[in-house]
């Protein structure tokens, strides 16, 4: 078949006669008078070189031809429409994927209002895991560790440093609660009060709630401990399990936009926290080796 002269406007108006049965309805609907309706008709049959409407006294009836087009034409606008609803969806808001052990990510939750703002063109995804997800293979955008990045492909800054205590609840049993992971607060504690241990669980979240109900001491990060209204503190911090708090994030990402709004908020609400994660005690009754140190390298 050669080429034809025709467009998508003429085989709208087709499929509004085609509906219609008829130039009155067409015209109402459209806004195109009959007579106009009636040449564009006999234009798009001359273009195709068939009849595609039996003209009588009742309207315009398809032919076999004219019934074969408007399958075509209704595929057509389908598709149309389609990609006209597409063009008007907002476009996609761009991930910040943030990765952080079981007691950051309860503390992230807790300030998410502070991370995200509900005009942001971005969402944050939480991934909570003790496991350390690969960040220079960018299964995570941002990382929240304890130890200084290593790698070419990775930048880091140090947010502060993290005290950790003991915790029960008042009258709560003597024994201990453990934690099967393998971070440093569940080693510490499985290597000094092994024969202690009450109950083991294998997330850490669960081990604060047994705490909580009295069921045994917890380690925890002082930050988490010391806003627990149903426990309280019954050691000082624990000068071994002292850590650090780097933020890490693979150097390709940083000068995003979304990327550096959230790294930006992130500084400034762990600076805000500052006394809160090494556990409400005062600089002055620290070291200067455990002091906080909120600028200490740049991203």
């Amino acid at each position: 078949m050669g080429k034809t002269n025709f467009s998508w406007d003429d085989l709208q108006l087709f499929l509004f006669v085609a509906r219609a049965q008829g130039l009155a309805e067409a015209s109402r609907k459209t806004g195109v008078s009959a007579p106009t309706l009636s040449r564009r008709m006999a234009r798009l049959e001359q273009a195709l070189g068939n009849k595609l409407f039996r003209r009588h006294a009742r309207g315009y009836e398809l032919t076999s031809r004219g019934r074969t087009l408007f399958g075509h034409a209704e595929d057509i606008e389908q598709r149309v429409l389609e990609a006209e609803d597409a063009s008007l969806e907002k476009p996609e808001k761009e991930v910040v994927r943030i990765s952080a052990g079981s007691w950051m990510s309860l503390y992230l939750i807790e300030n998410m209002t502070a991370l995200q703002q509900p005009n942001d063109p971005f969402r944050i995804a939480l991934i909570s895991t003790e496991h350390r997800l690969d960040i220079a293979r960018r299964e995570a955008v941002i990382g929240l560790r304890n130890q200084k990045p290593t790698g070419p492909s990775l930048a880091g800054r140090k947010l502060g440093l993290c005290s950790f205590a003991a915790y029960a609840a008042p009258g709560g049993r003597n024994g201990w609660i453990g934690v099967s992971v393998d971070t440093r607060s569940a080693r510490w504690t499985r290597a000094r009060f092994s024969d202690e241990i009450l109950v083991e669980v294998s997330a850490p979240r669960n081990a604060l709630d047994l705490a909580r109900s009295g069921h045994g001491r917890v380690v925890l990060p002082c930050f988490i401990g010391d806003c627990e209204t149903g426990l309280e503190r019954i050691t000082g911090p624990i000068e071994e399990l002292e850590g650090e708090v780097w933020l890490v994030l693979n150097d390709g990402e940083r000068r995003r936009t979304s990327a550096r709004g959230v790294i930006d908020r992130l500084v400034a609400l762990l600076a805000k926290d500052r006394q809160r994660f090494l556990g409400s005690i005062e600089p002055e009754q620290r070291t200067e080796r455990t002091k906080i140190a909120i600028s200490e390298c740049e991203i």
